[in-house]
């Protein structure tokens, strides 16, 4: 199988900024409604859900940080990718006699 440097970079950038965009919206909906919920809302014999709740919401909000990482770094290794790609491409071309 056989790819191009440049589709291997448009793809690299396709998958970021999709990644991206998704990582993003979910992280505005997380820090809207759901921080809202303030622990002092629980009654006293509720407080461990409260305070369980808070650190869900934490986790969950530096799971989508780490997410978006990771997609930057696929997009870096794709480009990575199609670099080698080229230069192997272009080395293991017949330079005339």
């Amino acid at each position: 199988m056989r790819f191009s440097p440049d589709e291997l970079k448009k793809l690299g950038a396709a998958v970021e900024k999709e990644l991206m965009d998704l990582f993003k919206q979910a992280r505005n909906e997380l820090n809207a409604e759901p921080r809202d919920a303030q622990p002092d809302t629980y009654t006293m014999f509720a407080i461990a859900a409260a305070l369980t709740y808070t650190q869900m919401i934490e986790f969950a909000d530096q799971d989508l940080i780490d997410k978006s990482k990771h997609a930057m770094e696929i997009n870096d290794k794709l480009i990575k990718t199609a670099g080698i790609q080229d230069e192997a491409e272009r080395m293991s071309t017949l330079k005339g006699i």
